[in-house]
């Protein structure tokens, strides 16, 4: 009678144990690893690459400038202004320095493809936002 008793304290700690293992394991599988800005770059000169059909020399130039545009967003996220509308402001500015130099590099249709791909970027971004609020 003891054995079963004993038997069945052991395995509801291993029940326990088992299920605080699989919850530790959840929580730390769902934390973002914040990316450089090198690596925003890079992704965001792939994505764009495949979109808008870039030569080898647009490519080298669309890489240039998000880099920058990731750099200085960091840069802001770093040192944030004393309002939120400061700050919104801000980055809005980076942004449209962003599609004024891109818009130097494509040609017209590239140039239209790009404008479609911001809209839909900007379009996912606040059905997001309403999903979530």
């Amino acid at each position: 009678m003891r054995n079963i008793i004993k038997k069945g304290k052991v395995m509801k700690q291993m029940f326990l144990m088992c299920a605080l293992i699989s919850i530790l394991n959840i929580a730390c599988a769902n934390q973002k690893i914040p990316k450089t800005p090198e690596q925003r770059a890079a992704k965001k000169t792939e994505v764009l690459a495949k979109k808008l059909n870039l030569s080898a020399n647009q490519a080298i130039k669309v890489r240039r400038i998000m880099l920058s545009q990731a750099i200085r967003i960091d840069s802001l996220k770093n040192n944030r202004q004393p309002t939120r509308r400061a700050n919104r402001l801000a980055h809005r500015n980076i942004l449209a320095q962003t599609d004024e130099r891109m818009y130097t590099v494509l040609n017209p249709e590239q140039k239209k493809d790009y404008t479609n791909w911001v809209e839909k970027r900007r379009e996912r971004r606040q059905a997001k936002k309403q999903n979530a609020g």
